[in-house]
Formats: C-alpha cells, sequence, structure tokens
C-alpha cells in the first residue's frame, strides 16, 4: 500500500491557509498513487490553538471546512487531527467524499508546554477501517506512550496503526520516539505509520521527523527532520547529530515566529561577542542577509579587537553594519543624574545605563522601520539575571533562550566546521557553505566573554567560569537538584590535584566548602531573577525545562536550598 505522510507546516488560527496546504497535498498524493495519505494531530486549527479552543465561532470554522477537505480527498483515503464534538482531539477519516471520526485522544498530556486538559475531554473511541485488504486503527500522538489505545486495536486485530502528531522538538526525542513506536508495534503485531507536524509556533518548535515501522519494530523509512514537506514513504532521511539538530531548531524556530506574525526584517545588536556573533548567523540562515540588519553600539568601553571582530562578522554575512556611537548619550545621563547620583560609587546603575542606551536606541529603529527586534542573550545569562531589563533584554524573540552559553560555544564550532548545515534554510552565505573560512571568526571564539560595561569587565568577575555554572544551572533547573545533592554529584566529577584541591577542567575549588559557597551563589541568582524572565521575550524551546510554560516558579518565593 502506497502511504503519502504530509509532514506540513500549519500556523495556528489560519484555517483558510492550512486547508489550502492540506489539500494541495491531497491532489499530489493522488497524483503519487497513494492509497492514504496521512496529516498530522489538529492541523486545522494547528497546535497547540491554545484558548482560541475555547471560542465555539474558532471550532464552527474548522468543522466547517472537514466536508470541503473530503470533497477534495474523494478516490483515496485520507486521516487527519481535528476536533470533534464537545471537545475531543480527534482523528477523522475521509473516505468516498465523507468524513468520519476513527479515533479520539485519550491520554491529554499536562506537563511541559502541554494543558491538554484544559480544553479537551479524554476520548475512548478507536474505530478500525478496512483499506486495501488491511484494518487500520489509529492513535492521536500521546496515546502512542503509553500502551492502552494499541491493546484496544491488538483486540481487533489490526493489520496497521497510523499515529498523528503534533510532537515538539527536544534534544534526543526522536530516538524516544522510534523506541515508544517499536514497543507499540510488536506489542500490537502490526506495521506503524508515524507523522509529525514540522514548522515553529512561538517557541515550540516541530521537527517533523515522520518514520515507518514494520511489525518487528524495525524503522523502514523515514523522512528529514525540520523539512515541510508530502512524500510516499520510501527510504531513510540521514539522522542528524544533537548540535546539528539544535541549530536547525534554532532557524526554523526564528523563521516562523517572524513570517508567521506578519515580518520580514529583523535587526539586532552585534557586540562582537559569541553571542550576537550566532544569533546574526541564524537570522541570516532563516531570512535571507537583505533581511537583516546589523548595528554595532560603542561606548568608551569598546575595545578595538570588538570592533574587528564585529566588522568581520558582517563581512562573512554580506551585510554593511551600521554604526551609532551611543557615547554622547550615555554621557548625557552621566550629566543628568549626577546630582542624584552625588556622593554614591560607580557601579552597575551606570553599567546598565549603557545597555538600556542601546536598547531604546535599537527598539527606535525596529519602531521607524517595521522590523522584529533580536534579543541574544543565552539560557545561562537568563538563569542567574545576567542581564539588563529594558537594555539588552529588550526585543520580541529571543533565539538563543534555551540555549546555555557552553552550548552556544557547541553549536558555534559546529556550524564553522560543518558548513552543509547551512543549507537548512535560504541563507545567501554561498562561500561559507563550501569553503573552510569559519563563518564566526576565531576571534570571537577566542575572547573571554564580556560585556563591556566598565574597563577590562569579564563575565567571570561576577559569575564561575561558564563549564562550572552551567554544570550547576542544568543541575538546578534540568535535575530539579537540591544545593547539597549538587554539591556531592560535582565532587564525585572533579578530579583530585592535590591536598584539599578539587579540580575540573577549567576551574580548581578549595575543597568542598568553596564548591558549596559557589552552588549556593548560582542558586541563589537563579531564583532571585525569576522577576526578570517573567518579562523576557519568548525564544526557541530545545529541552524539556526551558524557561516558559515548563518553568513555573513564582515570583515572590523565599525558599532557596
Amino acid at each position: 500500500m502506497k502511504i503519502y505522510a504530509a509532514q506540513i507546516n500549519p500556523c495556528v488560527g489560519d484555517i483558510d491557509g492550512n486547508v489550502a496546504k492540506i489539500i494541495s497535498h491531497i491532489k499530489t498524493a493522488k497524483k503519487l498513487g497513494a492509497a492514504l495519505a496521512v496529516f498530522p494531530e489538529l492541523c486545522i486549527t494547528g497546535y497547540p490553538s491554545e484558548d482560541l479552543l475555547l471560542r465555539p465561532a474558532f471550532i464552527a470554522d474548522e468543522q466547517a471546512v472537514l466536508k470541503k477537505i473530503a470533497a477534495a480527498a474523494d478516490g483515496m483515503a485520507v486521516i487527519i487531527g481535528a476536533t470533534y464534538g464537545d471537545l475531543y482531539n480527534a482523528a477523522w477519516l475521509l473516505k468516498g467524499g465523507k468524513a468520519q471520526v476513527v479515533a479520539a485522544k485519550t491520554d491529554l498530556p499536562n506537563y511541559g508546554v502541554f494543558d491538554e486538559k484544559r480544553y479537551f475531554k479524554p476520548g475512548e473511541i478507536a474505530k478500525t477501517f478496512n483499506l486495501g485488504g488491511k484494518k487500520i486503527g489509529v492513535i492521536v500522538c500521546e496515546d502512542m506512550w503509553t500502551a492502552a489505545k494499541t491493546a484496544v486495536y491488538k483486540k481487533q486485530k489490526v493489520d496497521l496503526l497510523v499515529s498523528i502528531n503534533a510532537s515538539p522538538y527536544e534534544g534526543g526525542k526522536l530516538d524516544e520516539r522510534v523506541v515508544v513506536a517499536a514497543k507499540r508495534a510488536r506489542e500490537a503485531g502490526a506495521g506503524l505509520v508515524y507523522v509529525n507536524t514540522v514548522g515553529g509556533q512561538d517557541g515550540v518548535v516541530f521537527d517533523g521527523g515522520s518514520f515507518v515501522a514494520d511489525k518487528s519494530g524495525k524503522i523502514t523509512a523515514m523522512l528529514p527532520q525540520f523539512v515541510e514537506m508530502g512524500e510516499l514513504f520510501a527510504g531513510n532521511a540521514k539522522r542528524l547529530g544533537e548540535l546539528e539538530e539544535k541549530y536547525r531548531a534554532l532557524v526554523l524556530g526564528l523563521r516562523d515566529y517572524v513570517g508567521k506574525n506578519g515580518f520580514k526584517k529583523v535587526l539586532l545588536g552585534l557586540s562582537g561577542g559569541m553571542d550576537s556573533a550566532l544569533t546574526a548567523v541564524i537570522a541570516v540562515d532563516a531570512l535571507t542577509s537583505k533581511n537583516v540588519r546589523l548595528v554595532v553600539l560603542p561606548t568608551r568601553f569598546t575595545s578595538e579587537q570588538t570592533y574587528k571582530d564585529a566588522y568581520e562578522m558582517c563581512k562573512n554575512l554580506g551585510i554593511t553594519p551600521e554604526l551609532i556611537d551611543i557615547e554622547p548619550a550615555f554621557k548625557s545621563f552621566e550629566q543628568m543624574l549626577a546630582k542624584n547620583f552625588a556622593g554614591t560609587k560607580t557601579g552597575l546603575a551606570e553599567e546598565n545605563i549603557q545597555s538600556r542606551v542601546r536598547g531604546l536606541t535599537l527598539m527606535a529603529i525596529a519602531n521607524k522601520h517595521g522590523e522584529l527586534l533580536l534579543t541574544t542573550g543565552n539560557k545561562s545569562e537568563l538563569a542567574t539575571g545576567y542581564a539588563t531589563l529594558y537594555g539588552d533584554m529588550c526585543g520580541a524573540f529571543n533565539v538563543l533562550k534555551d540555549l546555555y552559553k557552553t552550548e552556544v560555544y557547541e553549536v558555534a564550532k559546529c556550524l564553522n566546521r560543518t558548513p552543509e548545515l547551512r543549507n537548512s534554510g535560504t541563507s545567501e552565505v554561498q562561500k561559507f557553505r563550501s569553503s573552510e573560512v569559519p563563518i564566526i571568526p576565531q576571534g570571537i571564539i577566542d575572547k573571554a566573554p564580556t560585556a563591556e560595561l566598565r574597563e577590562n569587565q569579564k563575565d567571570e568577575d561576577s559569575l564561575p567560569p561558564y563549564e562550572v555554572l552551567d554544570a550547576i544551572l542544568k543541575l538546578l533547573i534540568e535535575g530539579h537538584k537540591s544545593q547539597k545533592e549538587i554539591v556531592k554529584i560535582l565532587s564525585k566529577n572533579v578530579i583530585p590535584a592535590q591536598a584539599g584541591i578539587l579540580k575540573t577542567k577549567t576551574h580548581a575549588f578549595a575543597g568542598v566548602t568553596e564548591l558549596q559557597e559557589i552552588v549556593d551563589k548560582v542558586a541563589k541568582l537563579l531564583y532571585q531573577s525569576e522577576y526578570k524572565r517573567f518579562q523576557a521575550a519568548p525564544g526557541v524551546k530545545l529541552g524539556r525545562m526551558s524557561f516558559g510554560k515548563d518553568w513555573r516558579y513564582p515570583l515572590t518565593n523565599k525558599y532557596n536550598k
């Protein structure tokens, strides 16, 4: 049986646009001689539609177009995700010009970014249908992750399970899907077709990667990740490495956030540092050079090396940078506040003025030219509050929001050594796709991270080395570990150097006492910075505990252990 996988990229709320896309794929499937075309979960409305699902008119509009899609599908069979009744997350069979519900989602996810129990009732519908001499059953996304629905179909002796999904990208998630699908196929004694959504929706990215497993659980065909396409299942796409996956997710997440919100162009401040450099490459790969504006905003503390690195980065991207010297504005604020600040020590307030002048300048440019401002902070900075509200946190979208600082460097280095990775989008940086010249200058990679808000400033003046900081943050955020637990874990992983000294690759601790002090400091920074994260721009989700719906700590919170 020829099965067509419609791994599509719908837009939430764009029912007419989504329907046009669906019908186009149905026509293609017919031309290819497919007996069955499979579309993702809730692809007419887009997923997740959140509180749009509470509006009766929204549901009525979705249901009205099912007849139109069914008419277009006449002559073949189609499985498609849509709502049903009051209110179920369902799978519909379109056949013979008619539409009927064949499955309703039983297990409603209510963790991480999912909130389905707010909208849907659990459904027990599990009908089979016959096609080409095969008995077929359908499961909806989360129902594949538990055995209950599969057991129902096993009793009905199905030959094939079809799983329709809107499963978000997380590092390693595709491997997990494959393992679970193989288990379900073996339990049912049937082949399994898995079709997933692709595309960005706010900060969530769906990675596609649709596949087929035979009844033994062996994967016999797979479509590529992060690519919108429709195709008959045949052959296996090349699997991406962990860092390659992250880069593709970042590009797709940005491209869809910009495009689906009606923007064409973005801008960002290029500091000469790693974060803004990687953000700029991602932006160019997502939107092309002509749609990216890069602005350099120096003060008296900006070094010559920073100028050199920023301009080399712009040259590599084929973009002429705009230079706006913000020193005059900085001086004006110093003079304006001189009386108020009299008798106090120069410090954080003065440093943050520079950041806020940059934020104001960039927001003014975005406002004037109708461009979307990107903020360039990483997860380590957001976790510790090492970012300035209404300054470097200004912006509509934060591409690197779920990348720790050490991961920013890992992705950048992967990008430099894997030029073909930038074929993921419509980048015009042609010479760096086949050249050994690194897209991100080595000077940026080698330079010690610094905000350059005071003379000779380095991030390590205020924070532990990023290797140490990120190890602690991952245990606090992803692991939910206490400070005492973290000290025990890290103490086992450090290398004894000499009496009383514990040493990692980059840093030596004067015993467990100093390590405990560092862990306590990082934890305090994390929990006292919640108010900043609450006001931060959305960004691409890459892991299971991104700052957003995954992370829901109270703003007012005295617990710090």
